[in-house]
């Protein structure tokens, strides 16, 4: 907003000048539209502000800088800036979303992980279940006639095809 405040100063002055009237008074010159734009430090942030949020066509912009300095590198270089800003916000934009969904995905990695961990124990203390119901006196040791005997059970045959396991 500076360097157009300041190119707004130096064709004003180079106006006055040349034609050795004051220009600032004078609204019938092409000067009066980027006063509008362009005539204070803020009017001038105000100015870019709309053009890039899309709250002042750049068409009314463009069209009073080029009229006023009789060129359209001021034109061009207002459009560059309304490129580089919307650009620059967009990459930003963009870089939090990825940055969200990389974190989300790490979130499924890990509960994936999780899930899988819970499963094997829930696997294990099933399976000790079976093992331990099969120990029949409760001696803390399994006989194979205890094993077998348990395996003819139609309860513990069900659970082991639920585990996958076949009896």
């Amino acid at each position: 907003s500076i360097y157009f405040l300041h190119l707004v100063a130096d064709t004003t002055s180079a106006a006055v000048a040349i034609d050795g009237r004051a220009v600032l008074d004078d609204d019938s010159l092409p000067y009066k539209e980027v006063r509008r734009y362009f005539g204070s430090l803020g009017q001038s942030m105000l100015t870019l502000f709309g053009a890039v949020t899309g709250g002042l066509n750049w068409d009314l912009v463009t069209t009073a800088l080029m009229n006023a300095t009789g060129s359209v590198h001021p034109a061009l270089a207002f459009m560059l800036f309304i490129a580089l800003t919307t650009f620059a916000v967009l990459n930003v934009i963009t870089g939090i979303f990825v940055e969200n969904a990389t974190k989300q995905a790490l979130k499924d990695r890990d509960l994936l992980i999780q899930e899988a961990l819970c499963k094997r124990d829930k696997f294990k203390e099933d399976a000790l279940r079976v093992f331990y119901e099969a120990d029949a006196d409760g001696s803390g040791e399994l006989t194979l006639q205890e094993f077998m005997a348990h395996l003819e059970d139609a309860n513990v045959q069900a659970f082991l095809e639920h585990l996958e396991l076949d009896a």
